[in-house]
C-alpha cells in the first residue's frame, strides 16, 4: 500500500488505497470508491484542506467554478460559511451551471444531508471575483480553471485569489495535466503540460507549497484509455456494457495517443523566498514512461480490433433515446443546420491502412438526392485542425440497405471521426451502422 504524500500530485491508482482517502470517500463525499478521478479531486481537496488546518468551524471559504458539485455539501458540514460561484445562466453549455436561480438550482437536490443555510451561491467569473480583499481562509475550484481562456485569464484568476484571500490562506486547485511536454490548447478546455503550469506559478503571487510529486504506482489502472471510451464502444453498447463502461477505471486518460490525469496544486497567500521562483517536480520521467508503456499496450488492442463507435455521438443531442430501445433510429434531413445526418466522435486507430464500413437502411428520400460519407482528422496537439480525408458522394438514393466502403491511411498524430452530410434533397435513415476494420480485414 502505498500511502498518499504532500499537495501537489498527480492522480494515482494508490491512493484509492490509502486509509484516509476512503473514509473521506465514504463518510465525506458519501459514495463507494471507484477508480474515477473526479472522485479523487474532490477527496483529495477535503483531504488538504483539512491537513492545512483550514476546516473548522469559524473559517470561510469560496468554492470557483462550482456548478452544483458534492464537495460544496461536504465542506458546509464543518466551517461556518462557503460560497459557491459560477457563470450560471440559463443558456450555458454547461449543464452543471443551467440555471436561472443558482441558489435554488444548486439546493434543490442536495446529494445528502447537509446544513444549506452555511451555503451562499453567487453568479460570478473566476477572473474577476467580486468580494473584498481578505475575505476568505481558503478557495478550492474542481477542473475548472482549464475552461476560463487562456494564459492572461488564468494568471488574472490567481491574482483575484490571491487578493481575496486572509494572509496565509490557501488555494487548493486541480486541473487537467497532460503527461507530454506540450499543452494542448483546446478551445475553453486547456490540458496544461508541466512547462506551462510551471511558468504560471513562476508568475503568480501565490507560493507553491511544494513540489509536485509524479510518482505512480505500478497498478494497470494506472495505463490510460481513451477518455470517450463510452462512444469508441457505442455501437455496440446494449445497457449491460455501457453499466460496465462505467466501472472501467477513469483515472488516465488519453486524447488521441496524448495521455492526461488530474493534478492537485496547493499553493499559499504568504511571502515567497524570491518572486520568479518557479515548481519542482519529481519522478516525472518515470511516470511518463509507465504511461508510454500503457499507451502502447492500448495501441496494439485498438489496431487490431474491429471498432463500432456511435455514429450519433458527436450530433448535437448526442445519442437519440430512441437508440437503446427496439425501434431503429430515423431521421429526417438535416439534422443540423450544416445537413449533417450521423457523427461519430474523433477516435485514436494508431496507425495503418484501415477499411471502413458504412451501412443504413434509406426509409425515404427526396430527390434529388446527395449524401456524402466522409472521414474527418483532428490532431490533438492542434484541436482546431480539422480535414477532410476521405469522402465517397453516394447519389440517387432509393429505398433499402445501402452499404459504402472508405480507405483509411490511419496517422498516429490524428483522431478520426465518421459521418454524413446531405448536400441535396431530404432522405430519411434508419440502422445506421459504422465499422471500422483492421487492417487487412474486408
Amino acid at each position: 500500500m502505498v500511502p498518499v504524500n504532500g499537495f501537489n500530485k498527480l492522480c494515482d491508482a494508490a491512493d484509492w488505497f490509502d486509509p484516509v482517502v476512503g473514509e473521506i470517500i465514504r463518510t465525506e463525499l458519501h459514495e463507494t470508491p471507484r477508480f474515477h478521478r473526479k472522485q479523487w479531486e474532490f477527496a483529495l481537496i477535503f483531504r488538504s484542506l483539512r491537513r492545512l488546518g483550514v476546516v473548522h468551524p469559524r473559517s470561510r471559504g469560496l468554492s470557483l467554478g462550482s456548478g452544483r458539485e458534492r464537495l460544496l455539501f461536504t465542506l458546509i458540514a464543518h466551517i461556518e460559511q462557503l460560497v459557491a460561484t459560477d457563470l450560471y445562466n440559463p443558456e450555458t453549455v454547461w449543464e452543471t451551471a443551467r440555471a436561472m436561480d443558482p441558489e435554488q438550482f444548486v439546493k434543490a437536490e442536495p446529494p445528502f444531508e447537509a446544513p444549506l443555510e452555511r451555503l451562499a451561491v453567487r453568479h460570478m467569473d473566476m477572473r474577476e471575483i467580486d468580494f473584498p480583499d481578505r475575505s476568505f481562509d481558503f478557495c478550492y475550484s474542481a477542473c475548472a480553471v482549464e475552461h476560463i481562456g487562456g494564459y492572461q485569464d488564468f494568471l488574472t484568476h490567481l491574482n483575484e485569489v490571491y487578493r481575496v484571500l486572509k494572509p496565509g490562506g490557501y488555494y487548493v486547485l486541480t486541473t487537467e495535466f497532460h503527461y507530454g511536454e506540450e499543452t494542448i490548447e483546446d478551445p475553453n478546455n486547456y490540458v496544461f503540460g508541466f512547462p506551462y503550469l510551471n511558468r504560471l506559478i513562476e508568475e503568480s503571487p501565490l507560493a507553491p507549497t511544494g513540489p509536485l510529486d509524479a510518482r505512480l504506482a505500478s497498478h494497470s489502472a494506472n495505463f490510460p484509455l481513451p477518455g470517450n471510451l463510452q462512444h469508441v464502444l457505442g455501437a455496440d453498447a446494449g445497457r449491460l456494457t455501457g453499466c460496465l463502461i462505467e466501472e472501467v477505471p477513469h483515472i488516465q486518460l488519453m486524447k488521441g495517443k496524448q495521455p492526461f490525469t488530474s493534478v492537485m496544486i496547493t499553493l499559499q497567500k504568504r511571502e515567497r523566498p524570491a518572486f520568479g521562483t518557479g515548481w519542482a517536480q519529481v519522478h516525472l520521467e518515470q511516470s511518463r514512461e509507465w504511461i508510454r508503456l500503457g499507451v502502447e499496450r492500448y495501441r496494439r488492442w485498438v489496431e487490431r480490433s474491429r471498432i463500432a463507435p456511435d455514429p450519433f455521438a458527436a450530433l448535437p443531442g448526442g445519442r437519440p433515446g430512441s437508440y437503446f430501445s427496439h425501434e431503429p433510429f430515423t431521421t429526417n434531413q438535416p439534422v443540423t443546420e450544416d445537413g449533417t445526418v450521423f457523427h461519430t466522435d474523433y477516435i485514436w486507430l494508431g496507425s495503418g491502412r484501415r477499411p471502413v464500413q458504412v451501412a443504413f437502411e434509406v426509409r425515404g428520400c427526396q430527390e434529388p438526392t446527395l449524401l456524402e460519407v466522409r472521414i474527418h482528422s483532428l490532431e490533438p496537439l492542434r484541436p482546431q485542425r480539422v480535414q477532410e480525408v476521405a469522402v465517397r458522394q453516394v447519389q440517387g438514393l432509393k429505398p433499402g440497405r445501402v452499404q459504402q466502403e472508405l480507405i483509411l491511411e490511419a496517422s498516429d498524430a490524428c483522431c478520426y471521426a465518421v459521418l454524413a452530410k446531405c448536400r441535396q434533397g431530404k432522405v430519411s435513415l434508419a440502422g445506421v451502422d459504422v465499422q471500422v476494420l483492421p487492417s487487412g480485414e474486408a
